[in-house]
């Protein structure tokens, strides 16, 4: 099972966002949501005992519950990091140092995935560039191709959880 992200204390993003899960994804009543999304949810299971519950994995499309510890001491003892394979770069398409030049010119294309190149290279070496970063974004933000603005929210969102962006600084307001 994979689990990228615990949720924190919080009324937005956080545990506290437990009752409004349970509510819109028809989730048993007395747990505690602390990962998850959509169909699958990782909690705590508060409706058999009132101190140190069991954590359960929570399968919402198929009504179907699983204990994956005890308790949160034994889950998080659970855990490890996965150990991610880099990629072998492809012979017939090396990695390349991209120019501002080169930059600038792929982000105005209508290519797709002249865009992507472009900003998968500025997601791997973001440093010096945050400012550049955040005009090409509003600017594909603004795009006439619902998939060049999909593709800009989609990086937005990971520049901003690498630490590289704040989204309020690039979401232009609405009036």
């Amino acid at each position: 099972m994979h689990i990228d992200h615990i949720l924190g204390i919080g009324e937005q993003e956080g545990i506290l966002e437990s009752e409004y899960l349970i509510q819109e994804w028809g989730l048993p009543k007395h747990i505690v949501v602390i990962s998850g999304s959509g169909h699958s949810w990782v909690a705590f299971d508060y409706r058999n005992t009132r101190e140190d519950p069991p954590v359960i994995f929570i399968d919402a499309d198929q009504k179907q519950i699983i204990e994956l510890a005890p308790n949160f001491d034994s889950f998080l003892q659970g855990l490890y990091l996965e150990e991610v394979e880099t990629e072998d770069v492809d012979p017939e398409h090396p990695a390349r140092n991209w120019t501002m030049e080169e930059m600038t010119t792929a982000l105005a294309s209508n290519d797709e995935l002249e865009v992507c190149h472009a900003l998968d290279y500025l997601y791997a070496n973001p440093t010096g560039h945050a400012a550049f970063i955040e005009q090409q974004l509003v600017t594909l933000l603004q795009h006439a191709n619902l998939e060049m603005k999909q593709i800009a929210a989609n990086y937005a969102y990971h520049f901003h959880e690498k630490g590289v962006l704040f989204l309020l600084a690039i979401i232009p307001p609405p009036f």
